[in-house]
């Protein structure tokens, strides 16, 4: 019986565990056991981990998510993934064509956790670029703005 039990043991930690890009740090059994449960349909899953973050890049239903873990607990900090500009609430689209009429729209990112939506949308017209925040309720606010 212990036989058993160590080989179930060997069988769960070997299947279970993954390396960062480099090869060099392993994502934590908690951060593995939460992102098993969550994602079990995820797809080509690559890790970047640091001490304090794991960070899991896959793809789930052919889009590419990323998810962010606390790499001592296993806590799921959040997730993100490329949307349109559709996907915004429905006022914020019209605010962004009168406000900024003079900027290009090049990513739409939308960041989530336990509680909160919300969108990052990167601007850029000929002299500066900056990301606005959005909330899920459509409040904007400038998060970066840079001059070319």
């Amino acid at each position: 019986m212990k036989k058993l039990i160590i080989a179930a043991i060997a069988i769960v930690a070997f299947t279970t565990t993954s390396f960062a890009g480099d090869g060099s740090k392993k994502a934590s059994y908690w951060v593995l056991n939460q992102f098993n449960h969550t994602y079990a349909d995820a797809t080509n899953v690559t890790w970047q981990v640091t001490d304090q973050f794991a960070k899991a890049t896959f793809l789930l239903d052919d889009i590419r998510v990323e998810a962010y873990y606390n790499q001592f607990d296993g806590t799921f900090i959040g997730q993100s993934k490329a949307v349109t500009t559709q996907d915004l609430p429905r006022n914020v689209t019209k605010e962004l064509s009168k406000k900024y009429s003079g900027y290009a729209i090049k990513e739409v990112i939308e960041f989530s956790n336990a509680t909160d939506v919300d969108f990052y949308v990167s601007l850029e017209n000929t002299t500066s670029k900056m990301v606005l925040k959005i909330s899920r309720s459509g409040d904007i606010s400038i998060f970066k703005s840079v001059q070319k």
